[in-house]
C-alpha cells in the first residue's frame, strides 16, 4: 500500500525537518544539500516494510560518510552538466570547449613543428642553471594551478542522483574538463623543456593560462548577459546547484580484482601521479640527456675545418732560443725533442674533426658545457710528439679554440692556450661558430678566417635508394657517413679516383726533361713508364676490395717498378709514396715510419704531416700550395 502527499514540503538530509513537516529522509535521496527543503507536488511513501529495508542499507552505506557542501565550478562544464544534453546551453558548453582544444593542439602542433629524430619534444642541447630552476619552478605550478583537473576529480568524491543521464552529463563535463587540463599542462610541459631563457619561459606561461581560461571566462559572459536567455538560465542553475562531498569509499577493480579505496584517497592519488611523471620525464629530458650531451649528438657530430695554408707558428725555434721565452712549467706547456726545428703549418690541422663521444653510442663528452672536436676523431695521442688539433669552447676568452696538446704561446695567458680563436660567442657547436674574425698565432697575432662545413648525410632516406644525394649520387649515407661506391672518395663522395696510376717525370735546370727524381743515378735516360708509375693505393682488408685510402681527403699513390709492379702493397711496403699534407702533394719515402707497423695501411692511420716528418726525414718534393684532387698538373 501506498500514500500521496500533496504540496508538502520535504527536507532531503538524515536531519530533522522543519516544524511543519511530518517525514525525515536522508541525503541519498536527492541532490541538494543538508537543510534544504523543497516542495513537491507528488511524494510517494513507501510501505513500512520497504522504508526498513532502505533505512538498514542506508546505514551500512553511510557509517564512515563525511557531508559537506559542494558548489559547481564556474565554468561551461557546469553548464553542461546542468542544461539538456541538446540544449543551447549545452552546444555553447561544446563550441567553447572545441575552441580551447583547437588553440591547445595547435599550439602542440607548433611547438613539434620538425622535431627531430630523436628529440620528440625539441629539447635545447643546453640550458643554463637558472633555466633549470624556473622549468622546475614552473612545473610545479602548472599542476598547482590546473584548477580544471583538480575539479574534474571531484568526480570520485561528489554523490549525484542515479539518474542515468544526471549521471552521464555529470561524468561528460569531468571528463571534457579533465581533457582540457590535461592537454594544458602538456602544452606547458612542452613549453617548460624546450626553454632557454627564464623570461620567456614565464611569458609562454602567461598565454597558456589566457587560453586555459576561456571555460572560465565564457562562463563569466554567460553571467553578465552577453549570451541568450535559455544560456543565462543554465548559468542561474548552476549557481543554485548545491550537491555534496562524501569521503565514502570508492569500488575500482584491477585485473579481475575489485579493491575498495576511500574516494579523496584515490583523488590524490589521481593528482599526484602525473605530477610525478612529468618530473620524471623532466629529469630524464634535461637533467641526464642534456648534462650527457645527448642533444649535441643529434646535431652534426663531424666537420671539415679549414685554416689559411700562408700561416705557420714556428714554435719550436722560439722554445729553444736563448731567451727562453716558453713556460714548460706550465700544464698546456711542455718540453719538446731536440730534434724538430721546422715551424708548425696550421694547414696541417685542415682535416676533417669529430665530435669526442669516449666511446659512448648515446652521449658526447662535454666541456664548459660543449662538445669536444678532435682532428680525425684523434683523442690525446698515446705518443706526446704527434698529437693531433682539437677545437673546444674556453670559456675565460668566450670563444671556441683550437689548441694542439704541450703547444703554447710564448707567453702564458689565462686563454685556454689557443692557437686559434673565433670571435666572442655563445654558440654551443661547432656548425653555429662564426667564420671570419678569427684570430690565429704565428708569434704574433693575425685576423683570418676558417672555413667550417659539416660534412655529415642525412640517413633518413628510404632503404630502396640505390644513392644518395648528400652523397652525389655516388654512395649510400650510413649512420651520418657517407659510404663511397668504386673509386670515389671524400667526405661527400665527391673526389673521383678512378685514374689508378700516375706516371712521375722530373726536369733539370736546363729544361731537359730526366728520367725519375727516384733514382739519380740513372739520369740521362728514360726509364720504362712502368718503373716510375704510382698506383692508388687500397685496403685489403676493408669488405670492399677496392676500397680506396686516403688522407686530408685525397687518394694516396705509392711507387710500383720493374721489381715490385706485381707485388701485393703488404710486400711493397710503400717504399716511395705521393701523399696530400693538407695545402700541397708530398712525394717521400715512408720505409723507416712503417717499418713497425703489420701493414702500410695501419700505419697510415696515424698518419700526420706536422709530425710525420722531421729534420732527418724529410719530403723529397713538394708541390705548390693547392686544393686539387689529384696530384697532376702542379708545379713541384
Amino acid at each position: 500500500m501506498s500514500l500521496i502527499i500533496n504540496k508538502k514540503e520535504t527536507c532531503f538530509d538524515s536531519l530533522d525537518c522543519p516544524e511543519d513537516t511530518t517525514k525525515k529522509c536522508t541525503a541519498k535521496d536527492t541532490q541538494l544539500g543538508p537543510n534544504e527543503c523543497a516542495s513537491l507536488v507528488n511524494v510517494t511513501i513507501q510501505q513500512p516494510s520497504a522504508i526498513s529495508e532502505s533505512s538498514e542499507r542506508l546505514k551500512d552505506e553511510e557509517l564512515d560518510t563525511d557531508i559537506d557542501i559542494y558548489q559547481l565550478e564556474n565554468d561551461i562544464f557546469s553548464i553542461l552538466f546542468v542544461s539538456d544534453i541538446f540544449s543551447g546551453a549545452a552546444m555553447f558548453s561544446i563550441l567553447l570547449f572545441a575552441l580551447q582544444m583547437t588553440i591547445l593542439v595547435l599550439a602542440i602542433l607548433n611547438l613539434l613543428d620538425d622535431s627531430d629524430k630523436g628529440n620528440f619534444f625539441k629539447v635545447p642541447m643546453h640550458t643554463q642553471g637558472v633555466v633549470r630552476c624556473a622549468q622546475a619552478a614552473a612545473l610545479f605550478i602548472s599542476i598547482a594551478v590546473s584548477d580544471d583537473i583538480t575539479t574534474s576529480l571531484d568526480f570520485f568524491s561528489v554523490k549525484v542522483p542515479k539518474d542515468y543521464n544526471i549521471r552521464l552529463k555529470w561524468a561528460a563535463s569531468n571528463l571534457f574538463r579533465f581533457i582540457e587540463g590535461f592537454v594544458g599542462i602538456m602544452v606547458a610541459f612542452i613549453f617548460i623543456v624546450q626553454a632557454t631563457e627564464a623570461l620567456d619561459l614565464f611569458l609562454d606561461f602567461a598565454a597558456l593560462t589566457f587560453v586555459s581560461e576561456l571555460d572560465n571566462i565564457g562562463f563569466v559572459l554567460a553571467d553578465k548577459g552577453y549570451v541568450p536567455v535559455h544560456i543565462q538560465n543554465a548559468v542561474k542553475k548552476v549557481k543554485s546547484t548545491r550537491m555534496y562531498f562524501t569521503s565514502s569509499r570508492t569500488h575500482i577493480t584491477i585485473f579481475g580484482r575489485t579493491f575498495k579505496i576511500r574516494a579523496k584517497i584515490l583523488k590524490r592519488i589521481i593528482f599526484f601521479v602525473p605530477m610525478i611523471v612529468l618530473y620524471a620525464g623532466w629529469i630524464f629530458l634535461i637533467l641526464v640527456r642534456q648534462k650527457n650531451g645527448y642533444y649535441f649528438r643529434l646535431g652534426c657530430e663531424s666537420f671539415e675545418v679549414k685554416f689559411e695554408s700562408q700561416y705557420s707558428y714556428n714554435f719550436f725555434e722560439q722554445s729553444r732560443g736563448s731567451e727562453k721565452l716558453v713556460d714548460f712549467n706550465t700544464s698546456d706547456c711542455r718540453q719538446w725533442e731536440s730534434s724538430r726545428t721546422s715551424p708548425i703549418s696550421y694547414s696541417s690541422f685542415s682535416d676533417s674533426y669529430f665530435m669526442d663521444t669516449e666511446g659512448s653510442k648515446n652521449y658526447a663528452y662535454i666541456e664548459n658545457p660543449r662538445p669536444v672536436y678532435y682532428q680525425r676523431n684523434k683523442t690525446p695521442s698515446k705518443d706526446p710528439n704527434e698529437p693531433f688539433g682539437k677545437i673546444s669552447y674556453c670559456e675565460e676568452i668566450e670563444a671556441w679554440v683550437f689548441t694542439i696538446e704541450g703547444v703554447c704561446k710564448v707567453h702564458s695567458e689565462n686563454d685556454c692556450n689557443w692557437l686559434a680563436r673565433s670571435p666572442k660567442t655563445e654558440a654551443l657547436s661547432l656548425d653555429t661558430v662564426e667564420e671570419n674574425e678569427w684570430k690565429i698565432w704565428t708569434g704574433i697575432r693575425h685576423e683570418t678566417s676558417v672555413d667550417i662545413s659539416c660534412v655529415e648525410c642525412n640517413d633518413n632516406k628510404p632503404k630502396d635508394l640505390a644513392t644518395d644525394l648528400d652523397c652525389n649520387h655516388h654512395g649510400q649515407c650510413t649512420e651520418k657517413s657517407c659510404e663511397c661506391n668504386g673509386f670515389w672518395v671524400g667526405f661527400e663522395c665527391e673526389v673521383c679516383a678512378a685514374c689508378s696510376e700516375f706516371e712521375v717525370l722530373v726536369k733539370d735546370g736546363s729544361g731537359r726533361e730526366k728520367i725519375s727524381a727516384f733514382n739519380d743515378t740513372r739520369r740521362g735516360e728514360l726509364k720504362n713508364w712502368n718503373e716510375n708509375v704510382f698506383k692508388r693505393l687500397a685496403d685489403q682488408n676493408s669488405p670492399k676490395k677496392d676500397n680506396v685510402v686516403s688522407l686530408y681527403g685525397r687518394p694516396v699513390y705509392y711507387e710500383i717498378n720493374d721489381q715490385n709492379k706485381n707485388a701485393t702493397i703488404d710486400e711493397n711496403k710503400l717504399h716511395k709514396s705521393i701523399i696530400y699534407s693538407g695545402s700541397r702533394y708530398w712525394i717521400l719515402n715512408l720505409t723507416s715510419k712503417c717499418q713497425d707497423f703489420i701493414s702500410p695501411v695501419t700505419c697510415l692511420e696515424r698518419y700526420h704531416s706536422a709530425w710525420f716528418f722531421d729534420e732527418t726525414n724529410k719530403p723529397e718534393y713538394m708541390s705548390e700550395v693547392t686544393q686539387n684532387h689529384y696530384p697532376s698538373g702542379l708545379k713541384w
